[in-house]
């Protein structure tokens, strides 16, 4: 079982009578089919229904109580912080702030939450925090309801629909203009027409790939890489997508090229993300810098661009969803990370520091953990 954080020691915070009448509502409770359970005013998780337990499968329920909803419910920003609202995402998190407004308000509160799983993996539920006082004291319960399959639905056939109409525009349009051109000037456009082409092929396997990763259909397909040849594949996979049009791509070496194990097709998913969300962000004329660095059993990816990115959308980067380009355009850092922790057992990680820009960062192992050991040498 996951190892939470405990802030207080669970403990019965009503009188005798107070305690009798919930538990003389316990039966009714437990039938509730949607998960059920109530905090104090410090959030803290004072009481649950079956239903909650049954969907989180714990096997010794007790040790829920004292604990707080992220704490219980396995959100990412509890793995390096003392819990739950002790991160400064936590600060922006909609099921926190649910619960807080329901207490400040004293009025019922209804809101869809998201929050990223330790396993990387968007959960959304539907949430009702309703608040009421018992022997003087303030609580809030929360009946929640996971929607996560609707909410993965509705955004991956947003941002699918998003790409493959602005690329098929774009491509019906440049045909259009070309239909009258002499033959010999319309075989000069042909390699921006098979960019276009390239481009809506591979917005398509991206969406396909994202959503095989959070049903756990996508494996890693390992083989020996060489990564003078990798980078360079991957550099002519950009060289006529829009994002990069206009701006400088600098790549640098610290070492000789070398051999690694990976899996191509998500390594470069991954990166070109990251090359694309920089490139996207930087002003025309000015340079991204892709740097790779091997150290001992490590490869160290890195994206640079001048841009600096504010610190409230600093927090909501690798959230599912969230964008600074708009409704349903926040597939991409999500994607990155889900790809780049769970499949290429490496680390995603960002820092952006004003005057200085923004750099993206992915640690990989050289040697896969699923390699086959037959396919290299001690």
């Amino acid at each position: 079982m996951t190892n939470y954080h405990s802030n207080i020691p669970a403990s019965n915070p009503f009188t005798d009578a107070g305690a009798k009448k919930l538990l003389d509502a316990a039966d009714v409770l437990d039938a509730v089919t949607s998960s059920y359970f109530i905090t104090n005013e410090n959030l803290e998780i004072i009481y649950y229904n079956q239903a909650f337990i049954q969907s989180l499968g714990l096997s010794a329920p007790k040790e829920v109580e004292g604990l707080r909803p992220g704490d219980v419910l396995g959100c990412i920003n509890t793995q390096h912080s003392n819990g739950c609202g002790t991160s400064a995402k936590c600060q922006s998190c909609s099921f926190r702030q649910s619960i807080s407004e329901a207490l400040k308000s004293g009025e019922k509160v209804n809101n869809e939450v998201t929050l990223t799983h330790i396993n990387n993996k968007m959960v959304a539920y539907q949430i009702q925090a309703t608040p009421f006082v018992l022997d003087n004291s303030k609580f809030v319960s929360i009946s929640s309801i996971e929607t996560t399959a609707n909410k993965r639905k509705l955004l991956m056939e947003s941002v699918f629909f998003h790409d493959l109409i602005n690329l098929s525009g774009s491509l019906s349009g440049y045909l259009d203009i070309i239909q009258n051109f002499e033959p010999a000037e319309v075989m000069s456009h042909l390699p921006s027409l098979k960019g276009i082409a390239d481009q809506l092929l591979d917005e398509i396997v991206s969406q396909r790939q994202v959503a095989r990763a959070e049903e756990n259909r996508l494996e890693a397909d390992v083989n020996e890489m060489a990564m003078q040849i990798f980078i360079e594949e991957m550099k002519s996979q950009t060289s006529f997508h829009p994002s990069f049009k206009n701006r400088n791509l600098v790549v640098e070496f610290e070492q000789e090229n070398f051999s690694f194990y990976s899996d191509n097709r998500l390594l470069s998913r991954v990166l070109i993300n990251m090359l694309k969300n920089a490139t996207e962000a930087t002003a025309k004329g000015n340079t991204v810098t892709l740097s790779i660095k091997k150290e001992n059993d490590e490869i160290l990816f890195a994206v640079h661009n001048k841009e600096f990115i504010a610190p409230e959308i600093q927090e909501n980067i690798f959230n599912y969803g969230f964008s600074t380009k708009g409704a349903g355009r926040g597939l991409g850092t999500y994607g990155m990370r889900l790809l780049g922790e769970n499949l290429l057992g490496g680390k995603v990680s960002f820092l952006s520091t004003p005057g200085i820009g923004t750099t993206f960062y992915l640690i990989l192992p050289v040697i896969h953990p699923n390699t086959p050991l037959e396919h290299y040498s001690f």
